[in-house]
């Protein structure tokens, strides 16, 4: 059992580079582009309907973690009607 932190990583490294394989940069497949518009057709005017957020908030899993914004899901639906007009406003393009 390995247990001096060098060692650790040392023993680390030689398991990742038995399972990685070095590939040739040249051979990446290049894909369309899903947007082929110009800079001005970009998403701009985006309308964000109250009924939605709340039935988005409504549905929210109570049990489930919180997710990147650290939000819990069982508050979100607690408060889900405070929240409605501050959410429309804030991604509504007013």
């Amino acid at each position: 059992m390995v247990s001096d932190a060098v060692e650790k990583a040392k023993l680390l490294n030689s398991f990742f580079s038995s399972v990685f394989t070095t590939e040739s940069v040249e051979s990446i497949p290049f894909h369309d582009p899903c947007f082929t518009g110009s800079v001005s057709q970009h998403l701009r005017h985006i309308t964000v309907d109250t009924p939605v957020i709340a039935d988005k908030l409504h549905v929210l899993r109570p049990d489930n973690s919180a997710g990147d914004d650290n939000l819990s899901p069982r508050l979100l639906g607690d408060l889900s009607t405070e929240l409605v007009t501050p959410y429309s406003l804030i991604f509504s393009d007013h």
